[in-house]
Formats: structure tokens, C-alpha cells, sequence
């Protein structure tokens, strides 16, 4: 998927914030500073300044126009665990990879106390998520050839890896799906180990703060976030309109 289909948003909580259940996300990924003026590479799925709109059973990226966007709207269940442990002064992120998974983090006075889904991108200390080296080995136009063996011995099989490879307090543990570790007052658990394929699918993990919130509530929220996300499209606009944009170079339809 090209990072027009991708996003990483981060956004800061504030008391008006939380009682309206809606403020304003920026992407960290540098897509504006380094704006190329391809629309696959500068665009992001919901644009570059989306607003978060949270309830306690969904939340929603909302993008403000069409600069920018993709798509109108991005929504995905969450757990009432995420609307009770917001605080001000909290800042939420959230993204989607390149396999369209998504990742969802809380970090308090610059400490990770909350993560769920796809953590690779979004994680702070004291959590660091390893992708697996299989995949950058493979050679995926091998995929594509007549002879898929020409990828070598090093191409793996299709399918679930045996482990997540998991830092936390600075130990490395091989983590297989549905094991967890609790070191620190903190907790991960490898709800789902990453599939090989295309395009394939990142690890989902689980980690909490134990003083912050229960576990169980942070594995739940990472089985939500594996369940989909629903997708609102731009209302198209009458033909009139199109043609008209269609004859100045440069507007967007």
C-alpha cells in the first residue's frame, strides 16, 4: 500500500477536548514538510490534519476537506477502557500501516501507558517492538515471477510467525501469541504474531501500565482493533462540477 493509504496522527488532550469528545490530530509522519507533489506519496489516508471524534464503543478519524485525504472518514471500535483513562495532558496516537492495521497509543508525561494493535510505529519507551527480519528478506518480485524459488532459502512460508521479539525494561523476549510478560508494574501480551504475506499482517500486541489500567482491558482493546475499520467516502460532486475542476490543472476533484 502506498503512504497515501497509511497515517500516523498524534493529537494532545485537553478539558474541553474530553467533554466534547473531539480535537484536533496532526500527522507526525513529515508528509507536509517534505511534500513532493505526488499525490501517492504526500496524501495520507485521512489527510494531514484529521479531528478524532471519540465515544465509548468507537472512535472515528475525520478528515477536514478533501486536501489531503483519501477518504472522508476512518472508524474502528475501541473498549470504554480508552474514554475512562484519557486524562489532559494525554497525547493519543494513532496510525495505520501499510497493511492496514491499526496501532493506538496513550502516552502520559512522555511515558507510554497505554498500547494496542499495530505498536511498531506509535510505541515509547519502556516498550520496543521488533518487526521481524523475515520480511525484510524477501524478495518479493520473486512473487510475481514464473519461478517463485528464486527467492532463495531464505523466503519464508506464508502464514503466522512462531514469535514476536519483545523489548520491555530492557530485556528481549521471543513472545509467542497469547503469551505476556509483566516486568516493572508493566504488562504486554502478544495477542496475535505477524502473518507473512500479501500484504500480509503486523503483530498485535497488548501493554499497560498496571497503576493505569487493568490488562484485560488492554487486550480487549487489541482484539477491537483487529476487527476492521469502517471507511466513509467523499460525497461525489455533480458532473458539472467535475468538469469544471477536470478543466483547471491542478484542483483537486
Amino acid at each position: 500500500m502506498p503512504p497515501c493509504g497509511t497515517g500516523e496522527y498524534a493529537g494532545a488532550v485537553t478539558d474541553v477536548a474530553l467533554r466534547a469528545r473531539r480535537w484536533q490530530m496532526v500527522d507526525v509522519t513529515g508528509a507536509e514538510a517534505r511534500a513532493t507533489g505526488d499525490s501517492l506519496m504526500d496524501h495520507r489516508i485521512v489527510g494531514w490534519r484529521p479531528a478524532v471524534e471519540l465515544s465509548a464503543t468507537t472512535l472515528t478519524l475525520r478528515a477536514f476537506g478533501r486536501a489531503r485525504a483519501v477518504v472522508a472518514a476512518l472508524s474502528f471500535d475501541v473498549t470504554p477502557v480508552l474514554l475512562e483513562l484519557l486524562r489532559p495532558g494525554d497525547v493519543l496516537h494513532i496510525g495505520r500501516n501499510s497493511s492496514a492495521d491499526i496501532g493506538l497509543g496513550v502516552v502520559r508525561h512522555k511515558e507510554l501507558v497505554l498500547a494496542a494493535g499495530d505498536v511498531a510505529s506509535l510505541t515509547r519507551p519502556p516498550l520496543v517492538f521488533h518487526r521481524p527480519r523475515q520480511i525484510e528478506r524477501i524478495d518479493w518480485a520473486a512473487v510475481f515471477s514464473e519461478n517463485p524459488s528464486a527467492a532463495g532459502d531464505d523466503w519464508p512460508r506464508y502464514g503466522p510467525l512462531d514469535h514476536a521479539d519483545v523489548t520491555l525494561a530492557g530485556c528481549t523476549l521471543p513472545l509467542a501469541a497469547g503469551n505476556s510478560v509483566t516486568l516493572d508494574g508493566r504488562t504486554v501480551t502478544v495477542v496475535s504474531t505477524a502473518v507473512i504475506g500479501l500484504p500480509g499482517q503486523a503483530a498485535n500486541l497488548a501493554y499497560s501500565r498496571d497503576d493505569v489500567c487493568s490488562h484485560a482491558d488492554a487486550v480487549l482493546l487489541a482484539q477491537r482493533l483487529a476487527c476492521g475499520v469502517g471507511i466513509e467516502d467523499f460525497p461525489h460532486p455533480p458532473w458539472w462540477v467535475r468538469w469544471w475542476l477536470w478543466r483547471r490543472p491542478g484542483r483537486e476533484v
